[in-house]
């Protein structure tokens, strides 16, 4: 899913996606864009996704791979599961 489509979402809906509110999100990437300037300092490539995508990228990786695996192993249930992810957030 690209930063672009979610971007206008309400707040409750863009943490429900991402797994981050929206001013954690902005701080991540306000973080990952100096990493990526010091990276790119020397020169390098261009990157082919904006730093917002590759950050939505990871978080949707990381989110779907615990449920996947929580649910697998069968550790917690799905409510318990949304409680424990809205109680982080």
């Amino acid at each position: 899913m690209k930063y672009e489509t979610i971007k206008e979402l309400e707040a409750e809906k863009f943490r429900r996606l991402t797994g981050v509110k929206r001013g954690i999100f902005e701080h991540m990437v306000e973080f990952l864009k100096e990493a990526n300037q010091e990276k790119k300092r020397k020169g390098g490539r261009k990157n082919k996704l904006c730093i917002q995508d590759q950050l939505m990228m990871a978080l949707e990786y990381l989110l779907s791979r615990t449920q996947v695996q929580l649910r697998a192993c069968k550790i917690i249930n799905a409510t318990n599961y949304s409680f424990s992810c809205k109680f982080m957030a």
